[in-house]
């Protein structure tokens, strides 16, 4: 028993009273009354009602409370430094406990921003290859059809069977009597072609073909048409085919002569 528990228990005893009479005065425990004079201050409820139970206990017993107080507190100092450790530790663990969860949001966060930064690029680039191919669709090729010019010869070529191939179609001695033309219209729904047609220097027709029409024109020296949609129009001139002059939506004239025929 240290001296604590023994100035308690020698106070209690000069009075002569019990526990059970200590107890009633005090409104303390038996059970504890017997620790503080034991000095089994672990069985307390805690170190702040072991300091309050010894100061009311003392003053009971008419004896100096504060310097036992002081005693007490300088025997159970290093059990007071654990505690204090065990609660500093505990709120260290709190707070770590408290970042980790905003440590994970900020990593998610990122993660985030770096998907929806590739997913943007990704998207991006396809849709600017998806406008370069289909602007490529559309860019067709514009047939330029040039008017003969009288003035240039043009060289015999060469036929498959050793002979001279003069363009032009199989008439007997290749003596065309007139320049005959005909101009038929795309099977293609919705077509349309305005024709304007000058024969030997006279307006004959201008108006406007649609969809599987056909129309013929003739002239003894020359005839020039214009086409307002040259792609949907296939042009026959003696009997050759020409195929379209232009594309479509292309406005072409086109001069047929004798002489060139």
């Amino acid at each position: 028993m240290g001296r604590i528990g023994e100035t308690l228990r020698e106070a209690r005893e000069r009075k002569n009273l019990t526990l059970k009479d200590a107890e009633e005065a005090t409104k303390i425990r038996l059970k504890y009354l017997q620790d503080l004079e034991n000095e089994n201050f672990e069985n307390l409820p805690g170190r702040a009602y072991a300091i309050g139970f010894l100061k009311t206990y003392a003053k009971y017993l008419q004896i100096e409370d504060q310097a036992l107080v002081e005693e007490f507190k300088a025997k159970n100092r290093s059990d007071e430094y654990i505690q204090n450790q065990r609660s500093k530790s505990n709120v260290n663990r709190k707070i770590e406990i408290n970042i980790q969860p905003g440590r994970i949001h900020r990593l998610l966060l990122i993660g985030l921003v770096i998907v929806l930064l590739i997913g943007t690029n990704f998207l991006y680039n396809y849709l600017d290859n998806k406008n370069t191919i289909d602007q490529g669709e559309d860019l067709k090729p514009e047939v330029i059809v040039e008017e003969p010019n009288q003035n240039e010869e043009v060289s015999p070529q060469p036929s498959d069977e050793g002979g001279i191939d003069q363009g032009l179609p199989d008439l007997p001695g290749n003596n065309i009597d007139k320049i005959q033309v005909s101009v038929k219209i795309s099977e293609e729904e919705n077509s349309k072609c305005w024709i304007n047609v000058v024969a030997d220097d006279k307006n004959i027709f201008s108006g406007t073909l649609t969809s599987g029409e056909e129309k013929s024109f003739e002239a003894n020296d020359k005839l020039e048409i214009k086409l307002g949609n040259a792609g949907v129009a296939y042009i026959v001139a003696n009997g050759e085919e020409l195929g379209t002059l232009g594309s479509k939506g292309s406005v072409v004239t086109k001069l047929f002569e004798k002489d060139s025929l």
